[in-house]
């Protein structure tokens, strides 16, 4: 499964389009662990159609790092789940969105038709079940390897004090604290609706420069 390879290609990539200059490699190698993590499990699994859930997952992971970087030369910002109810207002800066546009950016999404081109000629060839290959201690040994690693990594950098500035920056865990903060705080931000310019209230604004400060 190669997926894991251009993941990583392209999270180094993404470290240099929005610009993290401070604990950047710390980022990227917890970035790492956890792409290694997600696909390990899948390849040691007994699941059937492995290369497509694979693919699935790829797929969304490299569609989020698109977005990201297109919102990021936009607003210097990370996207937020709450934004997805300003999506009817993108025909406003659609011109300025082409215009930020670039081949590198292009990159996260670029490959995705060669890899579906790929899997309607690999799903000819007989199917074989590697993993019945693997020996129980790499089938459990080597996800198990990779989760400790990433939990070791992350109490060194809790115990340092950079566990939320890298909150902030790295991809998976920026998301899912995003998500956590939208559901938990649902409420609260509903009882604001005061509108600034017809784009975001205020509590997007706070929400958009607390954001911005990754230091």
């Amino acid at each position: 499964m190669i997926f894991p390879i251009f993941l990583i290609l392209k999270l180094l990539l993404f470290t240099d389009i929005i610009k993290i200059q401070h604990n950047r490699w710390i980022i990227f190698f917890i970035s790492t662990l956890i792409v290694l993590f997600i696909f390990s499990l899948i390849q040691f699994s007994n699941i059937k159609r492995k290369k497509l859930t694979g693919f699935i997952i790829y797929s969304i992971i490299c569609f989020v790092m698109f977005v990201d970087v297109m919102y990021f030369s936009y607003f210097n910002s990370l996207t937020s789940i709450r934004m997805i109810k300003q999506f009817n207002q993108l025909g406003a800066i659609k011109d300025s969105i082409v215009m930020l546009l670039s081949f590198e950016k292009i990159l996260f999404i670029l490959d995705l038709p060669f890899h579906i081109i790929h899997m309607k000629y690999y799903r000819k060839k007989p199917n074989i079940d590697k993993s019945r290959f693997y020996s129980m201690y790499a089938r459990f040994g080597i996800p198990t390897g990779i989760a400790l690693t990433l939990i070791l990594t992350l109490s060194i950098v809790n115990a340092k004090g950079l566990m939320l500035p890298i909150m902030n920056q790295e991809l998976f865990f920026y998301h899912i604290k995003d998500i956590k903060d939208v559901l938990t705080a649902k409420n609260k931000y509903n009882k604001d609706t005061t509108e600034i310019g017809g784009l975001f209230n205020q509590e997007d604004l706070k929400e958009l420069l607390e954001r911005t400060q990754l230091k």
